[in-house]
């Protein structure tokens, strides 16, 4: 999680959701932290109490008051761009090895949903969503009083550009569609 008391926000940083280019533009109200974007892991060291941790993890170190906010993404395309981060060859493996029982892979740890939620409740003030991300991020550039827009970022660590459903069969769109079953139905993501 990113914090900032100059603009008192927290932004929650939720995987493969765009998190990597919003940190970098937030560093500079947050920790200030001199970084080499090239280098793997370099987000790192900007959030305070752990880069992916779930909200109910940190919530207690959320100042009442700020402005708290994340990103998320339709679940498939989260995973292909997991798949095209770790490098994977095939991805039906990926899928199959990321849900076996006993995976500690961060997307069978949790969904999206319960990433940002504390007592199965999201109490954040925004969700953006990755898909409409040029209009959420302007949105909350107001609120925070910052004045960058979605025309001055960087891109940072983007992963893929094709269509995530030319990556599914039937079996892998049914594990997916099993797991992050509270993801689809709460934001309304479809294959």
């Amino acid at each position: 999680m990113l914090i900032s008391h100059d603009k008192k926000f927290c932004f929650i940083h939720t995987p493969k959701t765009g998190g990597s280019t919003i940190s970098y533009v937030l560093n500079k109200y947050c920790r200030n932290i001199a970084v080499n974007d090239k280098e793997h892991g370099w987000q790192i060291p900007l959030h305070e109490y752990g880069m992916h941790r779930q909200v109910k993890q940190v919530y207690q170190h959320i100042p009442k008051g700020y402005y708290t906010f994340a990103f998320v993404r339709n679940p498939f395309a989260v995973l292909v761009s997991g798949f095209k981060r770790k490098g994977y060859e095939n991805f039906k493996q990926f899928i199959i090895s990321t849900f076996k029982e006993g995976s500690n892979y961060i997307f069978n740890k949790w969904t999206q949903y319960d990433y940002l939620s504390v007592d199965d409740k999201i109490n954040l003030n925004f969700v953006g969503r990755y898909e409409n991300f040029a209009t959420d991020w302007n949105h909350i550039c107001s609120k925070i009083g910052i004045e960058e827009t979605y025309d001055t970022l960087p891109v940072k660590n983007a992963s893929y550009q094709s269509d995530y459903r030319d990556y599914y069969d039937d079996e892998t769109r049914k594990i997916v569609e099993k797991k992050y079953e509270k993801d689809l139905d709460y934001w309304g993501y479809k294959f």
